[in-house]
């Protein structure tokens, strides 16, 4: 047996074939097959092409709820775009009448390069989007994708390293985990790798490709990669994989409670119907978050196509309750069929209920369809992006409406279907006395109000440190959202992803906050936190 030792860079254990990924590129020629003015054409087309695609994958990773491949494949745009990048690859061609896929190619190992000597571990873990962004785009030129092995079966993927773009064909090829000589637990793979739930192991210092074909066991707690195990070994770190899965299992059937009794109610957040399957097995006792935006990425649904989804959601979670977010779009999760007017700054424009109440004919048909699905089973419907009272009325106005038309058509609806404001902006919060007088319940997003409290773009590469939700002012817009929902008598919910982070869990409920929607992955470590706890 031989025991090879990286980084941890995403929990879990995986037994299998090493499967190492040989990249093989075309062999690229200087050369020019036209004039710099055609190679130069070429290149712009190439970019346009390559931004669709990213943008396509973009909506594809949302539709999934993955927003974390979503942000690497935004990251990836913007860097197609930087001058650091484009000039280079222009001088190349113009000036030295290089081969346009050619320039590409210097031009983005330089800057590779550059990123990789950078201090900021962060930063260097950027080279290898720099790279994937690259071969996008040499492959948009030559006509041809970069060729390696694809598993026959469940294998453990090895690479020297994996660009986000292969590590996402290859997990949605079912492989049990991955193990890469180069990388880092921030690089964008071991994000991804995480967000699936597969074992990772970065940062080994060996040649992967001399064990091809060996029987492996990855162990993604440790940072270890055992070729060929003994039995021993195996059975020890298998057992203890057991010992893990059953534990999780034991949790979902377990009270959330603190030790001294306090009542905790974990929900889950989902974006598809699929979803509801995930929610359950971890024991989520209800939707916390539906984000209903998944249905709208390529086209503008129906009322009845989304009638059917969230009906769909509510039946499957069987009396447990659903709440439903009217649709978000704009800023960071526009679509092409909206067509939103340009803006300089789309994150503070025409977005969320902003949206909706100046677009009836998206709002209309999504309220309908929520209120004839409320007939099958508890629901609840949220506004977004809400940053005054009036806005908040005119929301509840457009629910009675939809209401009269529903009962004008003799189609059933509960009639008594809670209607709450998503607190995530920091007018909504200091104003929460006043708007819980209007709302039945609110829900804290964290990640915009963080964004909005701290004047932070949430999707920042250069200022990722400054996004700090446990920051004295964004917790006491929380604090004070909480004690407006406590003085009205109504319920509060975080549902943002800080809602998973085991301190600041208790952070939250030391504000009285007694209900958390998190992603389904994340309920079994957090209600493990919450029964330690003592309020």
């Amino acid at each position: 047996m031989i025991t090879l030792t990286g980084t941890a860079a995403s929990n879990g254990v995986a037994l299998g074939r090493l499967l190492f990924q040989e990249k093989q590129l075309r062999a690229l020629s200087p050369r020019a097959q036209g004039s710099a003015g055609e190679e130069l054409a070429r290149f712009h087309s190439a970019c346009l092409d390559a931004d669709s695609e990213l943008e396509a994958l973009c909506r594809a990773a949302l539709e999934r709820a993955c927003k974390e491949e979503a942000d690497i494949f935004k990251v990836q745009r913007i860097l197609l775009a930087d001058p650091d990048f484009l000039e280079p690859v222009k001088r190349a061609i113009q000036e030295d009448g290089w081969d346009a896929a050619y320039s590409v190619q210097q031009a983005a190992a330089q800057l590779a390069d550059m990123i990789r000597n950078t201090p900021s571990d962060y930063m260097q873990a950027r080279a290898a989007d720099m790279q994937d962004a690259a071969d996008r785009l040499i492959a948009l030129l030559t006509g041809s994708r970069p060729v390696g092995s694809l598993p026959d079966g469940p294998s453990v993927i090895a690479a020297r390293e994996l660009t986000p773009s292969e590590t996402v064909n290859l997990m949605h090829l079912g492989i049990l985990g991955f193990a890469t000589q180069l990388g880092s637990s921030l690089s964008h793979a071991a994000i991804l790798a995480r967000t699936l739930g597969l074992p990772a192991v970065t940062e080994i210092h060996s040649d992967l490709s001399l064990y091809h074909g060996r029987r492996v066991l990855l162990d993604g707690y440790r940072g270890l990669l055992f070729i060929d195990p003994d039995p021993k070994t195996e059975e020890d770190i298998m057992r203890e994989e057991r010992k893990r899965t059953a534990h999780i299992h034991a949790l979902s059937h377990l009270p959330c409670q603190t030790r001294d009794g306090s009542r905790i109610t974990l929900l889950a957040n989902i974006s598809t119907p699929r979803d509801t399957d995930g929610a359950l097995s971890f024991g989520a006792e209800g939707i916390g978050l539906m984000r209903t935006e998944g249905l709208f990425w390529e086209r503008c649904p129906g009322e009845e196509e989304q009638f059917a989804a969230c009906r769909a959601v509510i039946e499957r979670m069987g009396g447990r309750p659903v709440t439903f977010r009217s649709l978000d779009l704009g800023a960071d999760k526009s679509t092409g069929w909206l067509q939103l007017p340009a803006e300089r700054n789309p994150a503070l424009g025409m977005r969320g209920l902003r949206l909706l109440l100046r677009r009836r004919e998206l709002l209309m048909p999504q309220l309908r369809a929520v209120l004839r699905a409320s007939a099958f089973g508890p629901a609840r419907l949220m506004a977004p992006m809400v940053t005054s009272v009036k806005e908040m009325e005119a929301f509840r106005q457009a629910v009675r409406q939809a209401m009269e038309e529903l009962s004008h058509a003799g189609l059933p609806f509960d009639s008594a279907l809670p209607v709450g404001a998503m607190i995530e902006t920091p007018a909504s919060a200091l104003i929460a006395g006043e708007l819980a007088k209007v709302s039945d319940f609110f829900n804290v997003g964290t990640n915009d109000l963080t964004q909005y409290t701290l004047a932070v773009d949430r999707q920042s590469e250069t200022l990722p440190e400054l996004i700090d939700v446990a920051h004295p002012a964004v917790l006491r817009l929380i604090g004070m959202a909480a004690q407006g929902a406590e003085r009205a008598g109504i319920p509060l919910c975080i549902c943002g992803e800080a809602a998973a982070d085991p301190q600041l869990c208790e952070t939250f409920l030391g504000l009285g906050v007694r209900s958390l929607s998190v992603a389904p992955q994340a309920i079994p470590s957090l209600k493990e936190k919450i029964r330690t706890l003592t309020l």
